[in-house]
């Protein structure tokens, strides 16, 4: 398997579309990412407690927690991050 470098932009428009209830092979065909890849992003949003529909200021926190796994960088100032 080839090594593929994870943007956090990447992640973030994933789950921005998916939060705002967009079905995962929309957001795939939307975003030129396989849907597997879309699938493995919502999961672990899903585990760490982010629902569509949430609007709340945990959102914010739970989308840090789960771009933690992809690397010490990807996740650096989201917490001040606006719009989210």
């Amino acid at each position: 398997m080839a090594y593929r470098e994870v943007r956090v932009i990447e992640i973030k428009e994933v789950l921005r579309l998916w939060l705002a209830a967009v079905p995962k092979k929309r957001i795939a065909e939307m975003t030129h990412l396989d849907r597997r890849t879309v699938r493995r992003h919502i999961t672990l949003a899903t585990s760490h407690g982010l629902v569509p529909g949430d609007r709340t200021k945990a959102r914010r926190t739970a989308i840090c927690h789960v771009m933690l796994p992809y690397g010490e960088n990807a996740h650096r100032g989201c917490v001040a991050a606006v719009g989210w």
